[in-house]
């Protein structure tokens, strides 16, 4: 890696960990293929992030804003339950077009949510669907009896329980067609 500056190396380094949570699941990021990927000596890691987590956290944010900019424009003057709908359906359109994309981030934010973590990624998409769900409800006729901010939770578990079944369809139609 040519001479770059500190900020410009933890750009191309998180920008290559992104890549990697997209293309092989969190599990199979180290340091090492992302060094590698970056076109870096794989000490550079250690020396450019106080550790994996802080370079796991950025490329977590990067992945989960990715996603974010995609579902922003959803509509909130049909209530809640029209924000869910809209939600779900704007999870499936991005699950079909960018399935590997969807696949990292859930699996990022599913194990940080089982994990009790408290991740800048996990509260920004919670905080997301809450300040959505807030704006909402003001189109409903009563409040919702459920706090927002569980709502929000379920609504990924949902998401990623729905992406999952759909990936298992498609591998079972594959294997069919085999």
């Amino acid at each position: 890696m040519a001479r770059v500056s500190s900020e410009q190396r933890r750009r191309d380094l998180t920008n290559a960990a992104v890549q990697l949570l997209i293309e092989e699941g969190r599990s199979a990021v180290t340091s090492r293929k992302i060094a590698d990927r970056a076109g870096a000596p794989a000490a550079i890691v250690h020396y450019t992030f106080r550790d994996m987590d802080e370079l796991l956290e950025l490329a977590n944010g990067e992945v989960l804003d990715s996603v974010l900019r995609v579902i922003e424009h959803l509509h909130t003057d049909h209530g809640v339950r029209g924000f869910i709908e809209d939600w779900l359906r704007a999870c499936c359109h991005l699950a079909r077009d960018s399935e590997k994309q969807v696949l990292a981030f859930l699996e990022t934010f599913v194990s940080l949510l089982r994990s009790g973590g408290a991740n800048s990624s996990v509260v920004d998409c919670r905080q997301f669907l809450v300040e959505h769900m807030r704006e909402a409800e003001k189109h409903d006729s009563r409040p919702s009896n459920i706090p927002l901010s569980r709502l929000a939770t379920l609504l990924i578990i949902t998401v990623d329980g729905l992406l999952l079944m759909h990936l298992r369809s498609e591998e079972h139609t594959s294997e069919l067609q085999s």
